[in-house]
């Protein structure tokens, strides 16, 4: 994706579409435009917060358990806890009011817990993969969030701020910019060059959008021609050859 937002115009590849109601609904649509500009708080110190009370609550019911079967080892040989450590049956087994006994009602509990432990951390993992934000997409999503033709500020609750006071290393994305040297340079600079020079004269309106392979099909393409006709220096031919 393409994405430049001033005062004159922004980029940003999507369709034309009737206008969508302001605020989560019009946010939410732009986003599922460009992946990259799908720009969320990871909230990291609250989930790792999460995991350490997880990881708190099992070692507490851990040592209960351990406790437990320490116990039943010690019963005399006809009693039903002498069996618990060496059959699970006698271990599930009910007492005369129907109820689960207290060693295996804990490896229950256990078990519920363990599993969100479990789940969360591979939650986590997934997270903690995700690409952080671009610096230059954040910058495009705050002037998009702000400029009277596009966002128009639509949040207006406490989450409003996400993405201006939130630190740039608790904010991913849900997919990378092209991370290659000439798609940030088509992106960065041959972009707003070309706007300046040709592409306000065919759309004036406040919000002018690119599509981003088309913008680096072309920049390679004027890059190739520059390069046949020997106007680009050594390192910009090298450059050409690499990327077309």
């Amino acid at each position: 994706m393409s994405s430049l937002t001033d005062d004159n115009a922004s980029t940003h590849s999507s369709p034309a579409q009737t206008k969508t109601i302001d605020g989560y609904p019009r946010l939410a649509e732009h986003m599922g435009g460009a992946p990259e500009i799908s720009i969320f708080r990871r909230f990291g110190a609250l989930n790792r917060q999460n995991l350490l009370y997880l990881q708190a609550e099992l070692t507490v019911l851990e040592r209960e358990l351990q406790k437990l079967e320490a116990e039943s080892t010690t019963c005399a040989p006809g009693e039903p806890r002498s069996q618990y450590s060496r059959d699970w049956e006698w271990l599930n087994m009910p007492d005369e009011k129907a109820c689960l006994n207290p060693q295996w009602q804990l490896c229950l509990r256990i078990r519920t817990v363990l599993r969100e432990y479990n789940e969360t951390l591979l939650q986590q993992a997934a997270v903690a993969a995700l690409p952080k934000a671009e610096s230059y997409n954040l910058r495009y999503l705050q002037s998009w969030l702000s400029h009277p033709a596009c966002g128009n500020f639509p949040l207006i609750g406490r989450d409003h701020n996400i993405w201006t006071e939130t630190p740039p290393r608790d904010l991913l994305a849900l997919r990378h910019s092209p991370s290659d040297p000439f798609s940030r340079w088509a992106i960065n600079s041959f972009v707003p060059c070309y706007h300046r020079l040709f592409g306000h004269h065919f759309n004036h309106s406040e919000v002018v959008e690119y599509d981003s392979q088309k913008i680096t099909r072309a920049a390679a393409f004027i890059l190739t021609i520059l390069a046949a006709a020997g106007l680009l220096t050594e390192g910009d031919s090298r450059l050409c050859k690499l990327f077309s």
